[in-house]
């Protein structure tokens, strides 16, 4: 919840009820942690509610991300996925590097 928006839905029997909200916002991005088995389908649903171009990450277990001040993401500890919005959908990336430390 560090991020800066995640989605919710209101109505959960209602795939078309999915809203973002505010997080605390330290770090502008957005995440889903820990949904290698379900296939960030929640960080997708998130990036389809953002506009075209916007970049989620996904932080697999064990892993995590450090935000510079100038934007970058570097990846800490493990694979982090990276997806990215496009004109009617949400398409991976190539995963982020991952640091060196």
């Amino acid at each position: 919840m560090l991020a800066s928006k995640w989605v919710r839905w209101p109505d959960p029997d209602d795939d078309d009820s999915a809203e973002l909200f505010p997080c605390l916002g330290y770090a502008p991005v957005i995440i889903d942690c820990h949904d290698e088995q379900g296939g960030w389908q929640e960080l997708q649903s998130a990036l389809m509610l953002e506009k075209k171009g916007t970049i989620g990450y996904g932080l697999s277990s064990g892993s995590g991300i450090s935000v510079m001040p100038d934007g970058k993401v570097k990846a800490m500890g493990g694979t982090v996925y990276q997806y990215v919005r496009r004109a009617n959908k949400v398409e991976p990336m190539d995963n982020l590097p991952v640091a060196e430390e």
